[in-house]
């Protein structure tokens, strides 16, 4: 049974490596433009904080925190064990872990989250793999004529 979410693509190792990137991306910016600037600092320790400081800070703590990377390693790691009817799981493990992992190369957690995108690629390249080699249900098959 070919994955859902894989079944389009011919190469899911590099979906997820779009995806890393995507996040990465994202996270680049978001650390850019958020979380390093001074002034946005100088502004949420003023006296009456504008509504998105509350949403800096949690960023901020999530950062120091390491989730990223553990997310990242954690997902991916599960991807891994995941077999037979909890595969299509696995997939959507591979994808979200791929997501973390790049944001959090760029977002203070480049080495858990390296490790965890390691990881899911891995798994993507098992999960192609698998994917290759099961038949596709869909087709009849052709029977051999003597």
């Amino acid at each position: 049974m070919k994955h859902l979410l894989f079944a389009p693509l011919r190469h899911p190792v590099l979906a997820v490596l779009l995806i890393a990137v995507v996040a990465a991306l994202a996270a680049s910016v978001l650390r850019d433009q958020l979380i390093e600037p001074e002034m946005m600092g100088a502004v949420c320790r003023s006296g009456t904080p504008p509504w998105w400081c509350g949403g800096r800070s949690a960023i901020i703590t999530i950062n120091g925190a390491g989730v990223y990377g553990y997310a990242a390693l954690a997902l991916a790691l599960v991807s891994l064990v995941l077999k037979g009817r909890w595969q299509r799981w696995g997939v959507v493990a591979v994808i979200t872990a791929a997501g973390f992992g790049g944001a959090g190369l760029f977002l203070y957690n480049a080495y858990l989250s390296a490790s965890g995108l390691l990881v899911a690629v891995l798994s993507a390249t098992r999960h192609e793999q698998t994917t290759q080699l099961e038949p596709d249900l869909a087709q009849p098959r052709q029977r051999e004529q003597d």
